[in-house]
C-alpha cells in the first residue's frame, strides 16, 4: 500500500501497473490523484474512504471490475480521462 501522505496532490510513479486492494483507503489528505498511463487496473477499495479526494486523472486504458473502489469517497467530483498517447 502507498504511505499516507500529507500532500493534496499525488502523482503515482510511472512503474506502477496495478493499484492494490485498499492502497489509498482512508487517506485524508489527497485531493487530486494522477494515475500515469502505466496504471491499467485497480483492485477492491483502492480509493475508498478518501474523504478529501475531488479529482482522479487516468488513462483511457485504465479499468476495473470492482464496484467498491470509490466507496465512501463522497467528495469525488471529477474524472479526467487522457486520450491514448498523451
Amino acid at each position: 500500500s502507498f504511505p499516507t501522505r500529507r500532500s493534496s496532490d499525488l502523482l503515482v510513479p510511472d512503474f506502477v501497473e496495478i493499484i492494490g486492494e485498499a492502497a489509498f483507503k482512508d487517506n485524508a489528505y489527497v485531493e487530486q490523484l494522477i494515475l500515469p498511463d502505466s496504471v491499467k487496473y485497480a483492485e477492491s477499495q483502492a480509493f475508498a474512504y478518501m474523504q478529501n479526494l475531488k479529482l482522479i486523472e487516468k488513462s483511457s486504458q485504465f479499468w476495473t471490475d470492482k464496484e467498491d473502489i470509490y466507496d465512501g469517497s463522497n467528495n469525488l467530483q471529477d474524472f479526467v480521462v487522457r486520450s491514448d498517447g498523451r
